[in-house]
């Protein structure tokens, strides 16, 4: 490789790795404590049942929200009530495209007694949008259990 060309690759490297460094920047307290629209995320439901492009949309929550999820599960055995476990979560993820809540706690049983496919699409969506995984829920029941 002759000099010329091996100047040439290290600056193409070195821009790559300055775009690279731009594209990382630390924040403020200030704009990381700033008010923000909740992420969203778009559920498909099954066209058979609700049509062509049929589709909810899930929300995440915010933190005060999850912690008085996992505080009323920590107690309480899911297992005894999945139903109400999943409840919990749709109720507090499920919104339609601007990000609004849709369902009330009265809607449980309506909802329940529908196929359940869409609900465990819109509960699995919920927690894998809000961080809630395998190892949370476990940690959920031990405690549950724990406290029995």
């Amino acid at each position: 490789m002759s000099d010329g060309k091996a100047k040439l690759d290290l600056a193409a490297q070195d821009e790559e790795v300055m775009r690279h460094i731009e594209a990382v920047m630390a924040i403020t307290r200030e704009l990381f404590l700033k008010k923000r629209k909740p992420r969203i995320k778009k559920v498909p439901l099954d066209e058979e049942s609700f049509g062509k492009g049929a589709c909810l949309y899930v929300r995440s929550m915010t933190g005060t929200a999850r912690s008085e999820y996992e505080k009323r599960w920590a107690g309480r055995k899911a297992s005894k009530d999945p139903g109400a476990f999943r409840w919990d979560m749709m109720v507090r993820t499920v919104c339609n495209e601007k990000g609004e809540l849709i369902f009330t706690d009265a809607d449980g049983p309506a909802v329940f007694e529908q196929d359940s496919g869409p609900n465990e699409d819109l509960f699995e969506a919920g927690c894998i949008l809000n961080g809630l995984r395998d190892k949370d829920i476990a940690e959920l029941a031990e405690n549950s259990e724990a406290a029995q």
